[in-house]
This record gives structure tokens, sequence and C-alpha cells, in this order.
């Protein structure tokens, strides 16, 4: 859904065999230590979460 996620709701595409489709899963941001997080991959990790909690991007909660 991600990549078509605006021609889904344009309606430019059709979702297809809805019931076939495996369950979702996470995106994880995996780095050595939770506590010493540096700069950049913090920035990273802020800027996946903001875009993948963009609406019309589907996500578990």
């Amino acid at each position: 859904d991600f990549y078509v996620a605006e021609a889904l709701s344009s309606g430019a595409l059709v979702s297809l065999l809805d019931e076939a489709r495996p369950p979702d899963e996470g995106v994880w941001a995996v780095h050595p230590h939770p506590r010493h997080v540096p700069p950049k991959v913090r920035a990273m990790i802020d800027w996946l979460h903001d875009r993948l909690s963009a609406p019309g991007v589907r996500n578990q909660g």
C-alpha cells in the first residue's frame, strides 16, 4: 500500500484479493544501544516514523 496509496485512494487502482493478503508486519529500527543513539540515527528513525505514520499509509496501530 505504501507505494500505491494515492492511486488506491483516488480510485486509479483497485485492490483485488484482499482476503488472501498476508498480515502486515512492522518496520523495525535496530541499533546497538538504546541509551546512546547517535543523532543521525535518531533523525532517521524519527523521519521513518513520520513518513510511515502519515495519512493514507496503513499501519497496525
